[in-house]
């Protein structure tokens, strides 16, 4: 069920599966509006607690430098904890290099990257 459309993405959430998901839009994106989606993102995760989360990363356009790690650690992080999520998936054009799921500090959950939506799904799904 779609829970929020915005120009830079949608979010929605599969009651089924425990799915929050963020699919991004081919759209011009800057600093402020990844930090505002990712704020969002966190805030449809703690509605919907103990879920999975999903980002659909196959049309984001932003250049990701090392400081939005340093404040998704510190902002987006401790919320998506809070929330309980179970694991998080991102899917990724062919031309990305996968690597296999990993839990990465300060993360508190397993992170794994795909090529599909199904896969990622499948993986989220798993126990």
């Amino acid at each position: 069920m779609e829970l929020e459309q915005r120009a830079a993405g949608t979010f929605s959430y599969d009651p089924e599966q425990g799915i929050v998901s963020l699919v991004w839009s081919d759209c011009n994106l800057d600093e402020d509006i990844v930090k505002e989606m990712l704020v969002r993102f966190g805030e449809h995760a703690k509605a919907h607690p103990d879920s999975a989360l999903l980002v659909d990363a196959r049309k984001f356009t932003f250049a990701w430098e090392p400081e939005m790690d340093a404040w998704r650690d510190a902002s987006v992080i401790p919320t998506y904890n809070d929330a309980g999520v179970r694991k998080f998936a991102f899917v990724f054009g062919d031309a990305v290099p996968i690597r296999p799921p990993a839990q990465t500090p300060p993360a508190r959950y397993e992170t794994g990257a795909f090529h599909s939506v199904d896969d990622a799904r499948g993986w989220l799904s798993a126990n």
